[in-house]
């Protein structure tokens, strides 16, 4: 009787067989290996690439908060600049405003409160000269009766600011012996004669030698 083949038995064919499904295994083993890898791979890249994008970001978000920054700093610069202009403008209109009212009412600040004889009856300014009026009460002699008015002109330069005009007109009255009023006095002082006074070059009594247009009551001259 014939022995039947073991179906184990190594023979050629299923050897190739098995080498052959040895190798694809093989094959697919490395397939998935390398799939995994480069899987891996991505993924790094991919977080790799992400970190930059991040990174470049916030670099280009601080760049712009620092330059916002700046032209706000610019922006706050130019607008102190462009207000204090304006304030510095004022002040300086304001004192030059202040320095023409000083000189407008220069003469308005002058005021005559007391003459050194007899009573003021009235001054003036607006023509230009200072112009006085006074009345005087007959004194012991003529002569010094004269001198009273030469002596008001005096203390008014001297005491109250009139050396600052460049004349001054004075005339005075007195009562007269009927009870009537009557000017018994008048002269002219011009810029010279004025500082004369001022600088006690000339003194007061002899200003009838330094006055022009002096008119005297004839019965002071007796």
């Amino acid at each position: 009787m014939k022995k039947k083949k073991n179906e184990n038995t190594e023979t050629p064919e299923n050897v190739r067989k098995n080498k052959k499904s040895l190798i694809i295994s093989i094959i697919l083993l490395l397939l998935v290996i390398g799939s995994c890898n480069n899987n891996g791979r991505k993924d790094d890249s991919e977080s790799s690439i992400s970190s930059s994008e991040s990174s470049v970001a916030e670099t280009t978000t601080e760049t712009t908060e620092e330059s916002s920054t700046t032209e706000e700093t610019t922006e706050k610069t130019t607008t102190k600049k462009t207000t204090e202009k304006p304030v510095t403008t004022t002040e300086a209109s304001d004192v030059t405003s202040q320095t023409d009212n000083t000189s407008d009412n220069s003469s308005d600040e002058f005021k005559i409160t007391s003459l050194a004889h007899g009573e003021l009856l009235e001054y003036t300014t607006v023509a230009g000269p200072l112009v006085i009026k006074a009345k005087i009460k007959p004194s012991m002699t003529n002569k010094m009766t004269i001198n009273q008015n030469y002596m008001n002109v005096a203390y008014v330069i001297l005491n109250q600011g009139g050396n600052k005009f460049n004349e001054i007109q004075y005339w005075a009255v007195a009562d007269m012996a009927d009870g009537s009023e009557s000017k018994v006095i008048q002269f002219t002082l011009d810029k010279n004669t004025i500082d004369g006074i001022y600088n006690g070059n000339i003194v007061d009594i002899q200003l009838g030698d330094y006055v022009t247009d002096l008119w005297i009551l004839p019965s002071l001259k007796e």
